[in-house]
């Protein structure tokens, strides 16, 4: 069930999906987990456990590697920025908006194709 919202810039999709993501200056081991609660051709929203928030800073600015798997199968990996970020209600959630900086290797067409799709 994927709910499709149409905004003034661009097209934007409700999703609940996994996400992993780390520091782009941290090691490969690095690895922290949130859910994709939205995506458009600009960037995502994130929900991270605000604990991840203590060992690396999820300032704006930063920047992350991430890697996002759709609900269409495809996995894509993508440099993002933080653009903005809340703590939720239950005050144990961080919800990041992420601006997509660049695009792993067929990602950008893989998440085209997604956005267009029901």
């Amino acid at each position: 069930p994927v709910k499709k919202a149409v905004s003034s810039r661009a097209a934007r999709k409700e999703i609940l999906v996994d996400g992993r993501y780390r520091p782009v200056d941290s090691s490969e081991k690095v690895r922290m987990w949130g859910r994709v609660v939205n995506i458009s051709k600009g960037g995502i929203r994130l929900d991270v456990r605000k604990m991840n928030a203590l060992s690396h800073p999820h300032e704006v600015g930063s920047e992350f590697s991430a890697v996002i798997y759709l609900p269409n199968k495809k996995k894509i990996e993508v440099q993002i920025e933080v653009t903005n970020s809340r703590i939720l209600e239950d005050k144990k959630t961080l919800s990041m908006g992420l601006q997509f900086k660049r695009f792993g290797r067929g990602a950008e067409t893989d998440l085209g194709f997604f956005l267009l799709g029901e």
